[in-house]
């Protein structure tokens, strides 16, 4: 430990000799990890941010497999009739639910006029997603049908901005698109399923025309459902491409090539949005970039160990051994490497900022909380470790 603690200072005492070679090394380090830190808040943001519901590896989405899409043709909508046809047949799932998103209502009363955005779901809805609104209830059964609909649940960011967060507010009724309606609940600020973000959910009504031969070809409806106990995401797959086989059989005009699948919803959500590619190119391009970064260092230390002949042979015949001198070198390395790795991170804040202020072209993708969390930390430092190496390693094994 002592013999630690002596590399460490006199490997301090070495760099601030040479102030102008640490900044610049340091410097251009912390750039190259402050690119791929931000770069990786969007790998945090959309492929590591875990659902905001119970069990999440339990919860699946169902989806339609249109023949004819090009850009994922396995992340349709299933229609009406669909769903409540594979609702009844599957023993798969130990509950379905419905939801139909990325609607839009007027809020008018009380307060200003406003635009929602909102969800139509079926009432047993978060009780298969496994959460419950932290003031008031949930929807109740029955509370989807035609008179009994006329409750509402918002959104904990809409209670905070129209209701300033009044935790008296259930029961007060609202006008929304010209109906009376009133709130029994309000859900959990982190509940928020990656996409649109929903403003108010209110109960799906389905009408004699939802279960019709015509309404086949609507393709609207979110399935999510909670695996039974015991069944696996294979055999839940495998039921649900039987009845798809079944409906094709039976409704050929509407159903031909129509196929079913099921993912996680954390899989679904990713999958939907397609984002993966685009997220692998960045990161390898910023990726790259670190790694020239790491040379050009590696290239100064090099030069800089040309200089540094007589002082290792000094330290040679004193008795130190080639591996206490790798040691020591490696421990130059880690300095720059943290420093870097501590100067990127306080850039990486301000390009997380940049980056959330520049992707805004559509409110699904405003709506992902593109921040410099735990992931990014420790990526942070774990790219820190692995650029220090890279850029002391060969000079150390050459200088000793």
């Amino acid at each position: 430990m002592n013999a630690l603690l002596q590399d460490f200072t006199y490997a301090l005492r070495t760099l601030r000799k040479s102030p102008g070679f640490a900044a610049v090394a340091i410097l251009t380090l912390g750039l190259g990890i402050a690119l791929n830190a931000t770069i990786f808040s969007l790998v945090s943001a959309w492929l590591l941010n875990t659902p905001a519901v119970h069990d999440p590896a339990r919860v699946v989405v169902v989806s339609s497999v249109n023949p004819e899409a090009i850009y994922a043709p396995d992340t349709w909508g299933v229609s009406p009739p669909n769903y409540f046809a594979w609702r009844a047949a599957s023993t798969s799932f130990s509950d379905m639910a419905a939801a139909s998103e990325y609607d839009n209502a007027n809020i008018t009363a009380p307060g200003e006029p406003e635009q929602l955005t909102i969800a139509d779901v079926t009432a047993n809805y978060f009780s298969v997603l496994g959460i419950a609104p932290i003031v008031g209830r949930g929807f109740a059964a029955g509370e989807d049908r035609a008179g009994a609909n006329n409750v509402v649940i918002l959104s904990h960011q809409l209670w905070a901005q129209r209701f300033s967060s009044d935790p008296n507010v259930v029961g007060t009724t609202i006008r929304l698109d010209n109906a009376s309606c009133t709130i029994i609940g309000v859900m959990p600020a982190n509940f928020r399923l990656m996409g649109y973000p929903m403003q108010l959910w209110r109960p799906i009504v389905f009408s004699d025309a939802d279960q019709s031969a015509g309404a086949r070809k609507n393709h609207s409806l979110m399935i999510v459902a909670r695996l039974a106990p015991g069944v696996t995401l294979p055999q839940a797959r495998a039921e649900m491409a039987a009845l798809a086989l079944r409906a094709e059989h039976d409704f050929p005009a509407t159903e031909k090539g129509w196929h079913a699948n099921v993912r996680t919803i954390e899989d679904y959500l990713v999958r939907s949005f397609g984002v993966t590619s685009a997220i692998v190119i960045s990161m390898s391009a910023v990726g790259f970039i670190l790694l020239i970064a790491c040379a050009n260092i590696a290239g100064l230390l090099l030069a800089r160990a040309s200089r540094r002949k007589k002082e290792m042979a000094i330290r040679i015949a004193l008795g130190a051994g080639r591996l206490r001198l790798v040691r020591q070198l490696l421990t130059e390395g880690l300095i720059i490497g943290l420093s870097g790795g501590a100067v990127g991170l306080l850039l990486a804040f301000w390009g997380v900022a940049l980056l959330r202020a520049a992707i805004t072209f559509n409110l699904a993708v405003q709506s992902i909380d593109y921040r410099v969390d735990a992931n990014v930390l420790g990526y942070t430092l774990g790219i820190s470790l692995l650029a220090a190496l890279l850029c002391s390693l060969a000079p150390a094994l050459q200088s000793s």
